[in-house]
């Protein structure tokens, strides 16, 4: 699959990561929840669950830039 290859991740690994997002999201989504019912808990839960996910995501990206980038060198060299 073409997702797969671009992401360089076999469909397991995927999966996982995908199932882990999930999970964070619906954890950050009843933190919400409970927090419009009750203002003065779980302040920061869901803002830290989005920054959580967006740091691995950028990890994930940055990986994937050096990557491409270490390929291009190689083809170059040859």
């Amino acid at each position: 699959m073409k997702h797969l290859k671009e992401n360089n991740e076999t469909y397991l690994q995927h999966l996982r990561k995908g199932m882990y997002f999930s999970c964070c999201l619906l954890v950050g989504c009843c933190c919400s929840i409970i927090h419009s019912f009750i203002p003065c808990i779980l302040k920061q839960s869901t803002s830290n669950t989005i920054q959580h996910i967006q740091s691995l995501m950028i990890l994930k990206s940055n990986t994937n830039l050096v990557r491409k980038l270490r390929e291009q060198e190689d083809n170059e060299g040859l």
